[in-house]
């Protein structure tokens, strides 16, 4: 019971902290740096919830110890960018497992952060799902398409003209 205090307490004293030197944006901003640390609390409520069904838990702790293992199916070391596939699919599933799949009032009465955060991170972790269940190959271009087009429309407009022209 002290470590939830604990947590939950540093927590909202940063949230504070943030809040009073930015303002509303910096409560925000503190939503999104905490969330992190606030999914990796979830993971562990969620764990020791007995509502939650065994082969659910499995799963996600299946996912978390290949994310924390050394050991990939697809090395970064070989196979550079294209290594982190495996990686990329397996948080993937993971996170729509512990946001989508677990019965959502479980998910809500153990999340600690902002709920508006909760409810971005649901629809981030529901398209992780849309994009990777196409298969790895076309999850892996789709979001490099994406990438792409974000970058473009982030350079200045005669740059734009002349990569159009190029392609």
């Amino acid at each position: 019971m002290l470590l939830r205090f604990g947590y939950e307490d540093v927590r909202a004293r940063l949230s504070g902290l943030a809040g009073r030197l930015a303002g509303r944006r910096g409560a925000r901003a503190a939503a999104w740096l905490l969330a992190g640390p606030d999914l990796l609390w979830l993971l562990g409520r969620v764990l020791a919830d007995e509502r939650v069904p065994r082969r659910q838990r499995g799963e996600l702790i299946a996912a978390a110890l290949y994310l924390a293992s050394p050991v990939d199916l697809v090395p970064e070391a070989l196979f550079g960018p294209v290594g982190l596939v495996d990686d990329a699919t397996v948080l993937s599933r993971l996170l729509d497992t512990l946001l989508n799949r677990l019965p959502a009032r479980v998910v809500e009465e153990h999340w600690p952060g902002d709920p508006q955060a909760l409810a971005q991170l649901r629809a981030l972790a529901q398209s992780g799902r849309r994009l990777f269940s196409l298969g790895a190959a076309t999850g892996l271009r789709q979001l490099l398409v994406r990438a792409l087009r974000q970058l473009r429309a982030q350079l200045p407009q005669p740059l734009q003209r002349w990569l159009v022209r190029a392609a």
